[in-house]
């Protein structure tokens, strides 16, 4: 007993100081020079250890509830599990306009670019995973509840224009991007510009997402390089509840490899 209670303390010890703190100056620095007063005093953007500002001339606007925190930047203690190294830090160069619609939570170790004329449109509870790297020169909107694995990357352009020579032509190096709620882009995955990707999409790891795949059905599973449809009906489970169940029952069955779903799941509540 005594030794289970010490390996607890140990262990709240060692993670307190491995996680990256709130860094209370940065955290007055980004609200107050970024945002209306009115907001700023409610600090709803929190800064952990000490990420780069290359540039903060663009925007930054919060729209709907604003609460202290609801925006988490450079965030370690949410990360612990990626295999990815949380020791690094986020560095965001805005010299367009991010718009965050609600809370929002960003690890370490990411790179978020938005040049002059691009729009970063984050709906509420995203999640973007260590390593994820997002580049906007145009637009790109991701959905609520939409989660970043590690290493994920979102790019709305090419960089360098590209001659096809047989046509004569060159094609515009910026495009858009639009990926809806409930997505999960898993490691390693790249989304190129003018993809669009429905509600509760599941991208297969190292995947390459470069079209308009509006037309499949929601719960479509895609993958490969480039991305095509694999599977329907694929969902990742959002259900906390139902999450733990499943946890418990392969942890009580170890040599199971299925789980039976109960009757009452479905797309709506999953």
């Amino acid at each position: 007993m005594k030794k289970n209670i010490l390996s607890s303390i140990l262990f709240k010890i060692e993670n307190n100081l491995a996680n990256k703190w709130l860094n209370i100056l940065y955290t007055i620095y980004i609200n107050f020079r970024c945002l209306p007063f009115k907001q700023a005093v409610k600090f709803p953007i929190y800064i952990y250890g000490f990420p780069r500002f290359y540039s903060l001339l663009g925007e930054i606007i919060c729209k709907g509830e604003i609460k202290s925190g609801m925006i988490k930047i450079n965030v370690t203690k949410y990360n612990y599990g990626s295999p990815e190294n949380s020791s690094q830090n986020t560095e965001i160069c805005n010299f367009g306009k991010i718009i965050f619609n609600g809370p929002i939570y960003i690890g370490c170790g990411c790179k978020i670019v938005v040049s002059q004329d691009g729009i970063l449109n984050l709906g509420p509870e995203i999640r973007c995973n260590n390593n994820s790297k997002i580049s906007c020169f145009h637009k790109i909107s991701i959905g609520r509840n939409t989660r970043l694995a590690h290493g994920v990357q979102i790019m709305d352009t090419n960089f360098h224009y590209s001659a096809n020579l047989e046509k004569h032509i060159v094609y515009n190096y910026k495009g858009e991007i639009n990926i809806g709620e409930n997505c999960w882009l898993t490691n390693g995955c790249s989304i190129m510009k003018d993809s669009i990707l429905p509600n509760n999409t599941i991208v297969a790891s190292h995947s390459l997402v470069n079209k308009d795949f509006s037309s499949i059905k929601p719960g479509t599973l895609i993958g490969g390089i480039p991305a095509k449809p694999i599977s329907e009906n694929i969902y990742r489970i959002w259900n906390s509840e139902l999450e733990k169940d499943i946890i418990d029952y392969f942890k009580n069955n170890p040599n199971k490899k299925i789980y039976q779903l109960p009757d009452w799941v479905n797309s709506n509540n999953i």
